[in-house]
């Protein structure tokens, strides 16, 4: 049931930011205040406190965000607060943004490397991946300790493996295959 509730905001929100022509803006708006909240916790109970008016709570939204956000993102706050919804602002922010990056042929993946990338880097990655899958690609840099070098990307179901690691079990079927034929 939440899940459907999430697409449903998600999309309604979509599609009103849309039809306003103020996608890219509200997208914006929108990580904005995700990231205010998930780099705030206590921020998020006290939008959960029973005590609490949905009032008092569409103040402390206006207090926090009136000179940041249109008026379509602040009226799509409040109706959270006023469905009492807004403890799913996360996961709708998320399903927005997948909505997003399909109407933008955006492709989100993950690189996954030994060291951290620099924003360099990651930028080189996702251009030559951009070129060659003929969409934007977005990478995250997500750190995996037992790699020996090397790395490996994923995009949907996509799977780019150039980790030594990688190469060497590539090596070893090649001889193996190799071996039969011979002799």
């Amino acid at each position: 049931m939440e899940e459907l509730a999430t697409t449903l905001y998600a999309k309604s929100m979509f599609d009103a930011s849309k039809e306003d022509d103020c996608l890219k803006l509200v997208y914006e708006e929108l990580n904005l205040v995700k990231e205010t909240i998930d780099s705030n916790p206590r921020l998020m109970e006290v939008f959960k406190h029973p005590l609490l008016s949905n009032n008092d709570k569409k103040n402390a939204i206006k207090d926090i965000y009136e000179k940041n956000l249109s008026k379509l993102t602040m009226n799509f706050l409040y109706v959270l607060i006023d469905a009492k919804r807004f403890d799913m602002i996360s996961s709708i922010i998320d399903e927005f943004n997948n909505l997003y990056d399909i109407d933008n042929n955006i492709l989100n993946g993950t690189i996954i490397t030994k060291n951290s990338l620099s924003d360099d880097e990651i930028s080189k990655y996702e251009k030559k991946l951009t070129t060659s899958l003929k969409s934007h690609v977005k990478l995250k840099n997500v750190l995996d300790d037992t790699f020996i070098g090397g790395a490996i990307v994923k995009i949907g179901d996509k799977l780019i493996d150039s980790t030594l690691k990688g190469q060497l079990n590539e090596l070893r079927k090649e001889l193996i295959n190799n071996s039969e034929v011979s002799i």
